[in-house]
């Protein structure tokens, strides 16, 4: 039976938290930025989320793979 997908959070207040995750195939990343500036979480030839002040933004894992961001 296949796991349910969940919704992974990770925090921006002067540093994304956790530093590492483990996401599934058809998860979701969350990141909440604490912070006064706008963001971005970024796979360097893949995706690039950006996360506004004080606000979230989201991504659908769609990829299966080992990225750093």
């Amino acid at each position: 039976m296949d796991a349910e997908p969940r919704t992974i959070r990770v925090t921006k207040k002067m540093a994304f938290v956790p530093a590492e995750i483990g996401a599934r195939l058809g998860d979701t990343i969350e990141w909440v930025n604490k912070d006064i500036l706008f963001h971005t979480a970024t796979v360097k030839g893949g995706w690039d989320v950006l996360i506004p002040a004080n606000g979230t933004a989201s991504l659908a894992v769609s990829e299966t793979g080992q990225v750093e961001y």
